[in-house]
């Protein structure tokens, strides 16, 4: 079976994970996913965080943006086949993207060095740090840009799986947060 067959069959099964999920279950996991997080050295450390605006079946994000206003806050945007980073601020809020996700107004970032956590969704992740995105490959060609950031997945734990087929092109995280544990392998 191909690379692409394979992927195909595992985001049909986390799919059919989420559909089963309760919101209650969505709140909980996400209250401890990003509890995990704020325990961590590294989130003390940064005071630039790159993360996401949730879609309805990812981990909510959305209770950060106002609990975490005193970093720089950063979200992705889609611009063309590419990802870039706009800064978020609760006053300027958010416009509904391309793809229909919710993106900041803020002033484009360029200064990757800066960066020194970034929360990467997916659909699944497996503890030694493969990602199985959503089929685009947005993050896969964006990932690359951030040499000096420890970059984290967030997902559910039903998300976390023992393996994803992967190419070339696919890009590994450091690391995988999900509310029942926290596995981090980059010396970042």
């Amino acid at each position: 079976m191909e690379i692409s067959q394979q992927k195909a069959l595992l985001r049909n099964s986390i799919r059919r994970e989420k559909q089963l999920f309760s919101a209650k279950e969505r709140k909980w996991q996400s209250e401890h996913i990003f509890r995990r997080i704020e325990a961590l050295n590294i989130f003390s450390l940064s005071e630039t965080l790159l993360l996401y605006a949730s879609l309805p079946d990812e981990p909510d994000t959305y209770p950060l943006f106002s609990s975490w206003s005193h970093k720089t806050l950063l979200l992705p945007v889609i611009q063309d086949d590419q990802l870039i980073v706009r800064k978020f601020s609760e006053k300027e809020g958010f416009r509904k993207g391309v793809l229909n996700i919710d993106e900041p107004r803020g002033d484009c970032f360029t200064e990757y060095g800066e960066i020194g956590l970034a929360l990467i969704p997916g659909v699944a992740f497996t503890k030694q740090g493969k990602r199985l995105g959503r089929g685009k490959g947005y993050y896969d060609r964006f990932l690359p840009r951030l040499t000096h950031t420890l970059k984290l997945g967030i997902g559910f734990d039903f998300q976390l799986v023992e393996e994803i087929p992967s190419a070339p092109w696919d890009v590994n995280l450091d690391g995988v947060v999900t509310a029942s544990g926290c596995w981090i392998f980059s010396d970042r």
